[in-house]
């Protein structure tokens, strides 16, 4: 549902099933924050972005590449560069690209 309401730019009724989805038994999982992340940047919403990541590292989604780009991207659009940083350099895929360039060089 969140995904669809994405495709069609309604970003605050995605951010209005996701927090229902917090409130209710539904778990969101790597594929719904993304959507939820590209919606807090078209609202602009640092409060609501910081938040989701908050529940990403909740549920122990913070190294998984999908959700760890959208929020890349998230920080990246917003102009936060260290937050953007901190987030690129706990992502697994980079640091085991640098371990093997460090280690072939």
């Amino acid at each position: 549902m969140i995904h669809g309401f994405a495709d069609t730019s309604l970003t605050a009724d995605d951010l209005a099933v996701y927090r229902a989805m917090l409130m209710g038994s539904a778990r969101p999982d790597r594929f719904t924050f993304p959507i939820i992340v590209k919606c807090c940047v078209r609202l602009q919403s640092l409060g609501e972005g910081h938040a989701a990541h908050a529940t990403v590292i909740k549920l122990v989604l913070e190294h998984d590449v999908y959700t760890g780009n959208s929020l890349v991207a998230f920080y990246a659009k917003l102009d936060l560069v260290e937050n953007t940083e901190r987030v690129f350099d706990k992502m697994p895929v980079w640091q085991n690209s640098d371990k093997w360039y460090q280690s072939h060089r």
